[in-house]
C-alpha cells in the first residue's frame, strides 16, 4: 500500500513546522541553497533589539522566534498606495469566519469615513470589487446590509461562492436541522430571491436566503458543531453513514448549491 502525505504533516512529524523549527531545520536548508541565488533573492536574517522597529514590505514571508522571554507589538499597516492589496488580501481570506467578516467591513466603512474617495460611494451602483477592484454593480447585499451591501463582481463572486456563498431555508433544513420553524433562522440576516428559470413569473416564489458562513455559525451554536448538525439532519431524513464517509459529500453538495445560487444572479443588483 502506497501512504501519502502531506508537506504539513511531514513537518509536524520531523519537528520542521512552526518558528523553532523553521530556524532550526528549514533554515539552514534554505541557506545552503540560497548561495546559489543572486544576492537580492536571498533571506535576510537579523536580531532585533529592545525598541528597534523592523518593517516587513507586504507579501514578504517572515518568521520570528524570541530569544528569551519577550514582549512584542505587531501591527498591520495600509495607505491609499497598498489599498487594493490589502482590501484583496483581508476580504479574499476570512469569508469562512462572521466574525471576521464583520471586522473586514467595520475595516472598510472605517477607510471610507477617512479616504471617500478611494473606496468608492456606498449603496447600489457602481463599485469596486473588493477582491479584484474591478467596476461592478454586483453586491452581496448580506454583507454591510447598511451600505447597500458589499461589491463583488461576478467572476470572484463564482470563484469564491464556497466561502460567501448563500443557502436557502429549505438547504438549512435539510442539509443542517436549522428551521424557520423552530425559531433558529429569525435572527439571521437574509434577502428574498428567486432563480432565473424558465417557469413562468407567476409560478416563480421568491425564496428566502442565508450567508453560508452565518449558517455554520448558528449551527455550531444550535447543535454544538456543523458535522454535529449534519448528522442531525442526515438522521432526520432517514440516512445512515459513518460521519467520515459524508463530511466532504456534504462539504460538496452545499458548495454546488452555492455556485449554483451565484451563477443564477442572487447577488445581482439591478
Amino acid at each position: 500500500a502506497t501512504v501519502t502525505t502531506t508537506a504539513g504533516e511531514r513537518a509536524a512529524a520531523d519537528g520542521t513546522s512552526g518558528a523553532s523549527g523553521w530556524f532550526s531545520h528549514l533554515l539552514p536548508r534554505y541557506r545552503d541553497a540560497s548561495e546559489e541565488l543572486p544576492e537580492h533573492l536571498r533571506p535576510i536574517s537579523c536580531v532585533q533589539r529592545p525598541g528597534e522597529i523592523i518593517y516587513v514590505p507586504a507579501g514578504w514571508h517572515h518568521a520570528v522566534i524570541n530569544l528569551e522571554p519577550s514582549a512584542a507589538l505587531t501591527a498591520n499597516y495600509a495607505d491609499p498606495q497598498n489599498f487594493v492589496a490589502v482590501r484583496a488580501g483581508l476580504f479574499g481570506n476570512l469569508w469562512g469566519s462572521l466574525e471576521h467578516l464583520e471586522a473586514a467591513d467595520e475595516w472598510h466603512a472605517a477607510v471610507r469615513r477617512a479616504h471617500p474617495g478611494l473606496v468608492g460611494r456606498p449603496g447600489p451602483g457602481p463599485g469596486r470589487c473588493v477582491l479584484c477592484d474591478a467596476a461592478t454593480a454586483q453586491r452581496i447585499r448580506l454583507l454591510d446590509a447598511g451600505n447597500g451591501g458589499r461589491a463583488v463582481c461576478r467572476p470572484c463572486a463564482e470563484s469564491t461562492a464556497a466561502y460567501h456563498g448563500v443557502l436557502s431555508a429549505a438547504d438549512a433544513a435539510r442539509c443542517l436541522g436549522l428551521s424557520q420553524a423552530d425559531g433558529h433562522l429569525r435572527q439571521l440576516p437574509s434577502l428574498w430571491w428567486h432563480e432565473n428559470d424558465d417557469l413562468a413569473q407567476q409560478q416563480q416564489q421568491q425564496q428566502q436566503y442565508f450567508m453560508r458562513a452565518h449558517l455554520h455559525e448558528l449551527a455550531e451554536e444550535v447543535h454544538g458543531s456543523v458535522r454535529e448538525a449534519r448528522a442531525l439532519a442526515r438522521a432526520a431524513r432517514g440516512e445512515a453513514a459513518a460521519v467520515d464517509e459524508t463530511d466532504a459529500a456534504d462539504d460538496a453538495e452545499e458548495e454546488a448549491l452555492c455556485l449554483r445560487y451565484v451563477k443564477g444572479g442572487v447577488f445581482e443588483m439591478q
